[in-house]
């Protein structure tokens, strides 16, 4: 290779590394743009949530990641720079991963009831304790309404939890009475042959009672619905 070949392929080599090192900074700035833009409105905060929430549905009930167009659907997320922008993209999204469940779920009717058993920790004990957990809603049309009740076998107190909240499809998501009725929890419910599932979203804001909020990686098994 003579010295004017050498020059060239040297000079190609610090272009291409300075264009990714360019390309990799604007994204980070897109990054942090939307991030502080999703940070200063409750809306957009709420609208990632329930969109986290779809996402762990999907996975949860087998639906390829591939089929979902994340990347893409990111990749003009990233481009908004103004609340107006990202709001419109959120609720685009939602909709979209919304029908994949179209043909995977079951329509959200009811009564329907749940339960499982299930162990946890509790402070103080050096073994786990056994919790039942149980689970009724009754649905119509648009809203559902419903409680969970949590049943300790530790000595703690047998308690519940009154939901409300609205259908999106095939999918709930609900509001949870805590403490504090103005700040509720936010959970999500859907359900497909003898398989609830469960995701808590955000607790109660000021819980303290102790009540026990089940695991959402594993799905209730559904016991009665007519």
């Amino acid at each position: 290779m003579n010295f004017v070949a050498l020059i060239r392929v040297v000079f190609e080599v610090g272009f291409l590394f300075f264009s990714a090192e360019a390309l990799a900074g604007e994204t980070y700035e897109e990054l942090i743009r939307v991030e502080k833009l999703i940070q200063s409105s409750g809306e957009l905060t709420d609208a990632r949530e329930r969109l986290n929430a779809l996402d762990w549905l999907a996975e949860a009930i087998g639906i390829p990641k591939a089929t979902y167009g994340e990347e893409a659907w990111k990749s003009k997320r990233d481009k908004c720079h103004d609340v107006s922008c990202l709001s419109g993209a959120y609720k685009s999204r939602f909709s979209d991963v919304n029908a994949l469940f179209d043909s995977r779920l079951e329509v959200i009717d009811g009564p329907v009831s749940w339960q499982r058993e299930t162990e946890h920790a509790v402070t103080g004990r050096n073994v786990p304790c056994n919790s039942l957990f149980f689970g009724n809603w009754r649905a119509d049309g648009m809203t559902i309404t419903g409680s969970m009740e949590h049943t300790g076998q530790c000595g703690d107190k047998v308690d519940d939890r009154d939901f409300e909240g609205r259908i999106f499809g095939k999918v709930a998501f609900v509001d949870i009475g805590g403490e504090d009725p103005l700040k509720p929890g936010l959970a999500l419910l859907a359900h497909v042959g003898k398989k609830v599932y469960f995701k808590l979203i955000k607790i109660p804001e000021s819980e303290s009672s102790g009540f026990y909020f089940p695991d959402d990686e594993i799905a209730e098994e559904r016991v009665a619905s007519h």
